[in-house]
């Protein structure tokens, strides 16, 4: 397993996901179908335990959250070469904040990674968002380092 001694995921992956710019995050419509999102502000909290976002009110990522709030978090950096190609996916079940502490204190974190959602808030006040949690309950490492195929994924459950 890829966690370290104090039993939370390893800090390269946390490093890993930290560093990513831009992520992914899939939910599934209440039709069924799937939907992919290209997510700019978030945070990671909790050595990897979770993923918080920000979106505006009434976004269609909500109803499906609302409907189905299993969903995929996705890290992948631009311009990797193939032999040290890498990626994480974080898979768990989201769920919007609403307590004023934690609300606070994500929209700081998030905030301090994304100048547009601190722009925002200094402007407007906290609710010209809705801020989201993901409990991670698995991730994903891909490390093409350690060779192709099954070897080189690592599964981490919490």
């Amino acid at each position: 397993m890829a966690r370290g001694s104090n039993g939370n995921i390893r800090q390269e992956i946390i490093n890993y996901m930290e560093q990513t710019q831009w992520a992914e995050l899939a939910t599934v419509r209440e039709d069924g179908t799937p939907v992919i999102r290209t997510m700019g502000a978030f945070a990671i909290d909790g050595g990897g335990a979770r993923i918080c976002f920000a979106t505006m009110p009434g976004a269609a990522k909500t109803r499906h959250i609302s409907s189905n709030n299993r969903v995929s978090f996705f890290f992948q950096h631009e311009g990797q070469d193939f032999p040290t190609f890498r990626n994480v996916e974080a898979l768990g079940d989201a769920s919007r904040i609403t307590k004023e502490e934690d609300l606070r204190r994500t929209a700081e974190r998030i905030s301090a990674r994304s100048p547009f959602v601190k722009d925002l808030i200094e402007k407007n006040g906290l609710g010209v968002f809705e801020f989201y949690e993901i409990r991670v309950s698995e991730i994903k490492f891909l490390n093409f380092s350690k060779g192709v195929g099954p070897q080189a994924v690592e599964v981490i459950k919490q």
